[in-house]
């Protein structure tokens, strides 16, 4: 009995480090991956060069991008205390810079943390459910989608492209081409996002990035004890589309039931407005750029 109880427990602990090991190992060839992407893309970046280049360029040819790591926590709490209004626990700090599911990036100057970006891929199944319709069904279970947990960009360093910098550089690194990066294995069909209903300046910077509002979110944050309304935003990338149904109608109720109803008006004939230039067969690509215009309009109003 005595022998039987030893080799049980022998054989726990085996598997015990056999998990530890392999976690050891994922995290390392993940870590590798990742510093191969940001040397990658940090090469894109400088054989970049143009002429006329502007200031805002020329500082963010300076930039250097890397993972972070363990030993950034402290200053990520900082910076994170700084930009967001949610007090974000100590085990999503481990999370962030540890486990190898984050592609965590830091932009750097001179050693200094300018901006950091936060993103998941993961497959359309593991997607949550208030945006697990984001593509449309042609795109299997399988599909990968990518999600931004978090960008922030140093107080010192804002109004200088860094965020745009660190999106464009999230895009290449999700974009299969001939000369992407070595990382990706499939690719990613859409990259979304969630943010606060009366964060203007972020919502008018997705957009002009190309995102597009996906759903109104009811009371989706909780800040100070107090409930808030979000938006999840999203960009398709790599041959992704998203629903061809008439999905903004349900949207268009909400707005009007939680939001000001001139702005759900709004909404309701933009996409009137879309469907009547498809249908009398004009310029599409036309009627989207009237519709991002009108809608970052809408949303200044906020």
């Amino acid at each position: 009995m005595t022998t039987c109880v030893v080799d049980i427990d022998n054989h726990h602990q085996q598997q015990k480090n056999t998990t530890v090991t392999t976690l050891t190992n994922t995290l390392n060839l993940h870590n590798k991956q990742l510093q191969a992407s940001c040397k990658h893309l940090n090469n894109q970046n400088n054989n970049n060069t143009e002429k006329d280049d502007t200031d805002n360029d020329k500082f963010l040819k300076q930039l250097k991008l890397r993972s972070l790591s363990r030993d950034d926590v402290d200053m990520l709490k900082l910076l994170c205390g700084d930009w967001f209004p949610i007090n974000y626990p100590d085990s999503w700090y481990q999370s962030i810079t540890t486990n190898p599911k984050f592609n965590s990036l830091a932009a750097t100057l001179d050693g200094e943390i300018v901006s950091i970006l936060v993103s998941e891929t993961k497959p359309r199944s593991q997607v949550n459910k208030e945006d697990s319709d984001l593509l449309s069904r042609e795109f299997g279970p399988d599909s990968l989608v990518t999600y931004i947990l978090s960008l922030g960009v140093h107080r010192n360093y804002r109004r200088l492209g860094v965020a745009s910098f660190m999106i464009r550089n999230l895009i290449n690194l999700t974009t299969v081409s001939s000369s992407s990066s070595p990382t990706v294995v499939a690719p990613t069909r859409a990259i979304y996002l969630h943010v606060l209903y009366t964060n203007r300046p972020a919502i008018q910077f997705y957009q002009q990035h190309g995102f597009q509002m996906l759903h109104f979110l009811r009371y989706y944050y909780v800040i100070g004890g107090q409930k808030s309304h979000g938006f999840s935003y999203v960009l398709y990338v790599n041959g992704g589309r998203g629903r061809t149904s008439y999905w903004w109608v349900t949207e268009c109720c909400h707005m009007f039931m939680f939001t000001r109803a001139y702005r759900a008006s709004k909404f309701l004939l933009c996409k009137i407005f879309v469907f009547l230039v498809h249908v009398l067969g004009l310029d599409v690509h036309h009627s989207k750029q009237t519709l991002a215009a009108s809608n970052s309009r809408q949303y200044r109003s906020l």
